[in-house]
């Protein structure tokens, strides 16, 4: 089993959550492309299961504790090796498209298109004592 990891914000998995209290899904772009090595496992994950999971931990930088705090399930993606347009505009959060739209960031190589935010039960973590 594949899984990615992804580095973000509090904020920003509350707002998908609240967009997806209204619709049934969300596209979000991330920097990275997906490597077509990677992209075989997760089309045979997606037969499986019917999706991959993205992991997020929150950055320390931004309030986060650092660790993953929330898991995305994914069931579709677009990836490219140059900048991509968000496959759905009226799916993707307005503050998102804003920030892919600016000069100086990083395009979106990959799109993906997430159906659900959960919060694992983690151990939590062994001290370095």
């Amino acid at each position: 089993m594949l899984a990615l990891v992804g580095s973000t914000r509090k904020q920003f998995v509350s707002n998908l959550e609240e967009f997806l209290k209204k619709h049934d899904h969300v596209w979000s772009g991330w920097t990275y492309r997906i490597l077509p090595r990677d992209l075989v496992q997760l089309e045979e994950q997606k037969k499986e299961l019917g999706y991959f999971l993205l992991y997020f931990h929150y950055r320390k930088s931004c309030g986060g504790s650092g660790d993953i705090e929330s898991i995305a399930e994914i069931d579709d993606w677009s990836t490219d090796t140059g900048s991509l347009e968000s496959p759905e505009p009226s799916y993707t959060i307005q503050d998102e498209l804003d920030w892919y739209n600016q000069k100086n960031v990083a395009p979106a190589k990959t799109w993906v298109r997430i159906t659900q935010v959960n919060y694992p039960r983690l151990p939590p973590r062994a001290s370095k004592d």
